[in-house]
């Protein structure tokens, strides 16, 4: 994780604000990807957003998901909001939305 400001004065000019991002960049031999991409789930017939109850339900898509391919359930009050698996994970969005997030790589291609 990038280090934060130690700065006591306020930022007064263009130059301050470069130096002090500059402070909490990591080295380039550090530097990684990640990959996201989210995806929001409708109903076809209504264009409708889908509802985490339900047989068609979001709860039961991730368990779905996880039962079906070994991703492994994040629950939270007893709903699974979350999936895991090495390097990545699918969580649900505050808007409904799914997102796929991948791991820290060295570069586009790996991902």
């Amino acid at each position: 994780m990038a280090q934060t400001s130690s700065r006591s004065e306020p930022v007064t000019g263009v130059a301050d604000l470069v130096d002090d991002l500059a402070a909490g960049c990591r080295p380039a031999a550090d530097w990684k990807i990640g990959t996201e991409h989210e995806k929001f789930g409708f109903h076809l017939e209504t264009h409708g957003p889908v509802a985490y109850e339900g047989e068609h339900g979001i709860g039961r898509l991730l368990s779905g998901i996880a039962e079906r391919f070994g991703w492994e359930p994040q629950h939270e009050d007893g709903n699974v909001i979350a999936l895991k698996r090495a390097g990545g994970s699918i969580t649900l969005e505050p808007g409904g939305q799914f997102e796929l997030s991948g791991d820290h790589l060295d570069n586009l291609h790996q991902t």
